[in-house]
């Protein structure tokens, strides 16, 4: 075997310990230590035009002094065909380009099986994307002055990968760093704005991500699936034009994001198991849905106590808090309007529910199966798009919708165990369904101005409660609802 095929690129670029191999090459350029004197042929004036892969060591080699690509550059084993006996038998493991300041198109690195080492220590800029994919051996990249990539920047399943530096990083047309079950750390510390997604997720060791610059992301941000990561800091970050997901990062304890201000889509925040506190500070505007816990995949935030966004004041989407089980606190003191579904279900410890300053929900208002909840204040809710449900809180005692007109589809308030007051004094209509049932401690029942009645009508099961308020409440509809139904082993007594 050539022991040439064992030499790294490096040695090409340098005069010395090169020996006779490097001496017969074949390339045109003249080297002097670590620095090229003369240009190769094939890129006069150090640019080659096109593109250009790299499929084995004399490949690399014909462009070691070259310092611009005008096309793509590939580093593929299998570039031109099938993995060949030759690549087989003596695999790249080691790729020094130390002239190449610039590519113009996208520089790729996929399906090379023994690619230990790339250093790259003069790229400054990327036009396209750069894709470092599938290097199974890969220990160490250098990329020290990479200032900017024009597409994505994307370093995805290398499994021996360690540690990914980036520092002279600022913009990227997208940031992703996926399926890497080896590494540790990312940082890039001065990137400051991503055109498209940022994306980190699925590495399983990763315990630190350093974002300390990261202003702007064009895309979505998310970061999934990271077992190991501890906490997640973006302490500069104001703008997201796309969602903004933090999902089944297990051992997370702390999230922040101090001058996060707007989200393009939606804001999702589950399947955590130790994250304590959600604190948004900042954030006013949220264009999609705002989700806290999920009561599907990937479920809800074991250990979350508080969501605190004080300044929030749209939800474009729906507003969701679900399956949090230590969940004791939700401030949205700001917020007048929700554009899609209100649900807070399945937080077995919170206490209470108050949406001071909401006015109007687009589509349903869900509150329900939370065991300890004793108080739902809305004071000014007047109008609710789609249906209202207040069902399965054991220990709410009254509910109160001073100023509620109108429901526009079904009113169901059922199962509440404890509840003795239902009152809604300004509600006239309801376009679906109307039912209150199986709230066995239900004594007071005060809608005086309910007219319309679209659905069926039903008042059932609710043993403390005189039936003649039922069927006086029946009475005053001014058409007949699609049917009726008042069942069950109500009170008897005088209504007045």
């Amino acid at each position: 075997m050539n022991a040439g095929f064992w030499i790294s690129i490096a040695c090409f670029v340098s005069a010395l310990g090169c020996g006779d191999d490097a001496a017969d090459s074949g390339t045109d350029g003249g080297r002097k230590g670590d620095a090229c004197d003369s240009f190769p042929a094939i890129c006069p004036g150090g640019v080659f035009e096109g593109d250009y892969a790299i499929a084995n060591f004399s490949d690399a080699e014909a462009i070691a002094c070259c310092t611009s690509i005008m096309g793509d550059l590939t580093v593929d084993e299998t570039a031109g065909g099938e993995l060949r006996a030759v690549e087989i038998r003596n695999p790249l493991t080691s790729l020094s380009l130390p002239a190449l300041a610039s590519v113009g198109g996208a520089f790729v690195v996929d399906n090379n099986i023994a690619l230990a080492r790339l250093s790259l220590p003069a790229l400054a800029k990327v036009g396209g994307e750069f894709y470092l994919f599938s290097a199974a051996a890969l220990t160490s990249l250098g990329v020290p002055r990479l200032a900017k990539v024009g597409g994505d920047f994307e370093v995805e399943g290398n499994a021996a990968l360690t540690n990914l530096t980036v520092p002279s990083l600022t913009t990227a047309g997208g940031f992703l760093v996926g399926g890497n079950d080896t590494l540790t750390g990312v940082d890039v510390p001065v990137l400051a704005s991503v055109g498209g997604a940022f994306v980190v997720d699925n590495n399983i060791a990763l315990t630190s991500l350093s974002l300390p610059a990261l202003a702007k992301v064009g895309d979505r941000f998310v970061v999934d699936g990271n077992a190991a990561l501890t906490s997640l800091g973006v302490p500069t970050l104001a703008k997201v034009g796309g969602e903004f997901v933090i999902l089944r990062n297990a051992v997370m304890t702390s999230l922040s994001v101090p001058l996060l201000t707007m989200i393009g889509r939606d804001f999702n925040i589950s399947g955590h198991a130790s994250l304590t506190r959600l604190s948004v500070p900042l954030l006013t505007t949220v264009d999609g849905g705002f989700q806290v816990g999920e009561s599907g995949y990937p479920g809800g935030n074991v250990a979350l106590t508080a969501v605190d966004a004080p300044m929030l004041t749209t939800v474009g989407g729906d507003l969701n808090v679900e399956n949090n089980p230590a969940l004791t606190v939700i401030d949205v003191p700001m917020l007048p309007t929700v554009g899609g579904t209100v649900d807070v279900s399945g937080n077995a410890a919170l206490t209470s529910l108050s949406v001071p300053v909401l006015t109007t929900v687009d589509g349903d208002f869900n509150v329900s199966g939370n065991a300890a909840l004793t108080v739902v204040d809305v004071p000014v809710l007047t109008t609710i798009g789609g249906a209202f449900n207040v069902s399965g809180n054991a220990a709410l005692t009254a509910l109160n919708l001073p100023v509620l007109t109108t429901v526009g589809r079904g009113f169901n308030i059922d199962s509440d165990g404890k509840l003795t007051v239902l009152s809604a004094l300004l509600l006239t209509t309801v376009g679906g369904d109307f039912n209150v049932s199986d709230n066995a401690a239900l004594t007071t029942f005060d809608l005086p101005v309910l007219t319309i009645v679209g659905g069926d009508f039903n008042i059932e099961n609710n043993t403390a409660l005189k039936s003649c308020l039922a069927h006086a409440l029946r009475g005053q509809l001014s058409a007949p609802p699609a049917s009726t139904s008042i069942t069950g082993r109500s009170a008897a007594g005088t209504c007045p």
